[in-house]
């Protein structure tokens, strides 16, 4: 199995000349910019801005994806989890909505 994830890839790239201090930031602060993002919007955001550092890095495309591969059956396995569990929410949140027109409570 080749684990590439974390390795150093040798380039001459804006990104590989930035300063290792500000690399460690800018990650706690792409971070905090994915746990506090509320909506569609922002989570495209972030993801833009990811290619947008990929690109600047010079590294293949290709080379991220090798390096994602071992951890691929987790990932789906949590976009599908979280495919169910927005369906639902859905699901709930128009059940009261149509008890609220009925003039039922749903929050007893």
């Amino acid at each position: 199995m080749d684990i590439t994830i974390g390795q150093y890839f040798p380039k001459n790239s804006l990104i590989h000349r930035l300063d290792p201090r500000t690399k460690l930031l800018s990650v706690v602060f792409y971070m905090v910019m994915i746990f506090i993002s509320k909506d569609a919007y922002s989570f495209l955001l972030s993801g833009l801005l990811m290619v947008s550092v990929i690109a600047l890095s010079k590294i293949p495309f290709k080379y991220y994806f090798k390096g994602l591969k071992p951890i691929l059956i987790i990932m789906i396995l949590s976009v599908l989890c979280l495919f169910i569990a927005a369906v639902e929410c859905l699901q709930v949140g128009d059940n009261r909505k149509k008890d609220k027109e009925r003039g039922i409570d749903s929050k007893k």
